[in-house]
């Protein structure tokens, strides 16, 4: 990456609607090729819990590779429970994407395991809580933020995949505290009946992603998109797209090797699949 897009990005995940951030997925078991790939410049890379190798206390390692860097930890994990969601955090992520979510309260439930209840003082002299149900659990205290600044630090998308999510999109998209919606474009195909038909050849898919980017734009928060290539990624972003993955660490690997031994025998090289 060029010294003027790294020198240009937003420091922080609330920033990225100001200019669209691109990151990259990993599925691999190897915390070195976390750390290879820390230095590359992405915005941000997501550790994948739901279908990636890596068990869940290896994210903490992963978080501690990232941090020195200005790409920002995401993870996702396998379900929408809260020991999950909340061990992520204390785990080091930055950002948490909760997979299968089809309705607002699903979404409130998640987003609830996000934040901490937030303690304010006022001049009765009481102590309301109020705000999110994250039990405290600091592991580290080097690096463990207090609650309220922890509050400000972290943040909850929610995964839209479903039909049944894209009928309660609107609903979802307001859900209060709630950072991003981020599309898995093959599930979400899969459940509208499409099989593996993607944006470029199914208007009904491309009218899907434009509504989400619609009802991210209009609530304030992150409109966030799986992408199969650089070219999905760049049109998405000019489309209202605002966190964007560009490519998985295992399937990069494979089509380069792939690419290599091709070329080595003098055979043309195919063009890499798409899907995570």
């Amino acid at each position: 990456m060029t010294d003027d897009y790294l020198d240009s990005r937003p420091r922080h995940w609330r920033e990225w609607a100001q200019r669209p951030a691109f990151g990259l997925w990993s599925c691999t078991d190897s915390l070195s090729d976390i750390g290879m790939l820390a230095g590359v410049g992405f915005d941000y890379l997501c550790v994948d819990l739901q279908h990636g190798m890596l068990a869940p206390a290896d994210l903490r390692h992963a978080s501690r590779l990232l941090k020195p860097t200005f790409t920002t930890c995401v993870s996702r994990v396998a379900w929408n429970r809260p020991e999950l969601i909340m061990q992520a955090f204390d785990f080091g992520a930055e950002l948490v994407i909760v997979p299968m979510v089809d309705s607002a309260e699903a979404a409130a439930a998640a987003v609830e395991c996000a934040a901490y209840p937030s303690v304010s003082a006022p001049s009765s002299g009481r102590a309301p809580t109020n705000g999110g149900a994250r039990s405290w659990g600091p592991l580290w205290p080097d690096t463990t933020l207090l609650p309220d600044a922890a509050n400000s630090a972290v943040g909850c998308l929610v995964m839209v995949e479903t039909a049944l999510a894209l009928e309660n999109l609107d609903e979802i998209a307001a859900t209060p505290g709630l950072a991003g919606i981020y599309i898995g474009p093959n599930d979400l195909a899969l459940s509208l009946g499409f099989g593996r038909s993607t944006y470029l050849d199914e208007p009904a898919i491309h009218d899907a992603l434009d509504r989400v980017a619609v009802a991210c734009r209009s609530n304030g928060i992150i409109a966030a998109l799986h992408c199969s290539s650089p070219e999905m990624a760049k049109y998405w972003a000019d489309r209202g797209f605002s966190m964007l993955t560009s490519g998985t660490d295992t399937s990069l690997f494979a089509t380069a090797v792939s690419s290599l031994a091709s070329a080595l025998r003098g055979e043309q090289v195919g063009a890499p699949s798409g899907g995570y």
